[in-house]
């Protein structure tokens, strides 16, 4: 359950993109934890644990609280979804909205309740920055949801806190022979351009993403997960006529869908292929996108992703 919500909010930050220290106790006496891989502290509530198959802290299957952190991304664009109205929508009951301010970046918390779960969801940052944090836990578990709203409450952000996100990925990828290279990452999106160039955007560069999210074998399967990416860049002008591969053999090991297709993304001819592998609690969904050069790239694409290996 918990991982429905982290991908139902995961979809709200992806389009916005194309274990360190405890921090001493600060003047309130709450003692902080940073979550690896982001510039956010909190103070884990009794029970919780640092998540290894999610960016957060969790208490059981349930109950968790997800952070997602992208450094390079824009509250004001972020928050144009993330409403009351846009919550109500999608057919959840939202019990109070309001908006604040966190370490004195502007913020908006929604506390919201469906017929199976109830929780928070709090979003905030600048032009530079948009971090998002989501606690969802099972309707009727008052000791969770007040644990969950008192974590949110006590949230800091280092905004000049440095992190090597490649030591944080639970995966690897074999970039000698490519000419695709890392350039940055956000929340759980890690992306590869060509010379490892970085860019606030990459227009019609070809590129390549890797992303990381959780995995429940119960209500979901490599050939889904691929396909709710088809579907959130449909959301955005994507059409394609047809699927020209399909492939479930295992890669490196590792249960995966493979799939390519040709299409139109607001009115220019694009390659997009995508491999997703899962092991445990983790999937990982490689993504490569072209205009121009298909033939080339795909095979730029295949050789990469196939190249991928797990670190646990």
């Amino acid at each position: 359950m918990k991982r429905k919500f982290i991908l139902f909010f995961f979809a709200a930050l992806i389009s916005q993109f194309c274990a360190q220290s405890p921090k001493p106790k600060e003047n309130n006496k709450i003692e902080k934890t940073n979550i690896p891989g982001t510039r956010l502290h909190l103070g884990v509530p009794e029970g919780f644990i640092v998540s290894e198959s999610i960016t957060g802290i969790e208490k059981n299957e349930n109950t968790a609280i997800s952070v997602m952190d992208l450094t390079e991304g824009n509250y004001y664009s972020t928050i144009s979804t993330f409403t009351k109205s846009n919550f109500e929508s999608k057919g959840v009951t939202v019990v109070s909205f309001k908006e604040h301010e966190v370490g004195g970046f502007p913020a908006k918390t929604v506390h919201l309740k469906t017929f199976k779960t109830e929780g928070f969801g709090l979003v905030f940052g600048d032009s530079t920055f948009s971090t998002m944090v989501t606690g969802m836990i099972p309707l009727g578990d008052s000791v969770s949801l007040n644990q969950v709203k008192k974590c949110l409450e006590s949230i800091s952000y280092d905004k000049t806190m440095k992190i090597d996100p490649l030591e944080f990925a639970k995966f690897e990828l074999d970039t000698k022979k490519s000419k695709y290279k890392f350039a940055k990452s956000s929340a759980s999106i890690y992306m590869y351009s060509i010379d490892g160039i970085v860019k606030d955007s990459y227009d019609d560069d070809p590129m390549f993403t890797v992303n990381q999210l959780p995995y429940d074998k119960t209500q979901m399967t490599p050939k889904l997960i691929a396909q709710q990416m088809i579907l959130s860049q449909m959301q955005y002008g994507l059409y394609y006529d047809k699927l020209e591969e399909e492939s479930t053999e295992k890669i490196n090991g590792y249960k995966s869908y493979e799939t390519h297709f040709r299409g139109e993304l607001k009115g220019k001819q694009v390659l997009m292929y995508l491999l997703v592998v899962v092991k445990g609690d983790n999937s990982f969904t490689c993504i490569g996108m072209a205009k121009s050069d298909f033939e080339k790239q795909l095979k730029e694409y295949q050789n990469l992703a196939k190249s991928i290996t797990l670190k646990y």
